[in-house]
């Protein structure tokens, strides 16, 4: 499990890091500063992520551990990103 990750995770740094893994710009930075101001956090480059995927094969002796809210078995991904000025 902990290969396959490593792949995968490989994988997704192979094919998104030029564009969503490069460090911003200055016009990007200025982007970030005011989408985040006008949502009420002046100054904040960094944010986090977290996205629950439905997991289908979950074991069903887990369901009840990975089951919350959403009514069956899910995995969360947390992404974060941070940049300091």
């Amino acid at each position: 499990m902990i290969e396959s990750l490593r792949a995968f995770i490989k994988a997704i740094v192979e094919v998104f890091s030029d564009w969503y893994l490069m460090a911003p710009n200055e016009t990007d930075i200025y982007r970030l500063l005011s989408i985040r101001e006008q949502r009420g956090f002046p100054a904040m480059l960094r944010s986090i992520d977290c996205m629950h995927w439905k997991w289908k094969k979950c074991p069903i002796a887990w369901h009840g551990i990975y089951t919350g809210h959403c009514r069956e078995p899910t995995i969360i991904l947390e992404a974060m990103a941070s940049q300091d000025l």
